[in-house]
């Protein structure tokens, strides 16, 4: 299990990202399936990192679950951004910009660039 900061984060997509194809899709579809269930699945977090998690907006949490299984299944770029007291793990605004173009050719593999800057904001 990974504590919910910049190294746990980083520990977790090195290993998602190590993961065959098929298994990262597997991974991908939980997330999509139930992104609540699946970051405490994979995550250990303070009572007030569960608070926050527990007041995000359902909408924003599935939209949230897609984007970031699309960067994940195409094992982009993720960056986190902690800007709140660490010893609170509070924030008052999450922000998660993603982009990326997927292309489908029939002859060949995909072409897949996604990527995800989260930040998370107590001031």
């Amino acid at each position: 299990m990974n504590t919910f900061n910049e190294s746990g984060v980083t520990n977790l997509k090195n290993e998602l990202y190590g993961l065959p194809d098929e298994d990262l899709i597997t991974e991908g579809k939980a997330m999509v399936a139930g992104f609540r269930d699946w970051l405490e699945s994979k995550f250990d977090f303070t009572d007030g990192q569960m608070d926050y998690l527990d007041e995000i907006d359902p909408r924003v949490m599935t939209i949230w679950s897609a984007k970031l299984a699309a960067v994940a299944v195409a094992r982009g770029p993720i960056e986190l951004i902690f800007n709140f007291t660490p010893q609170t793990y509070r924030t008052k605004q999450t922000d998660i910009e993603s982009g990326g173009s997927t292309t489908h050719i029939p002859s060949g593999p995909p072409v897949i660039s996604e990527s995800a800057v989260i930040s998370f904001e107590d001031t």
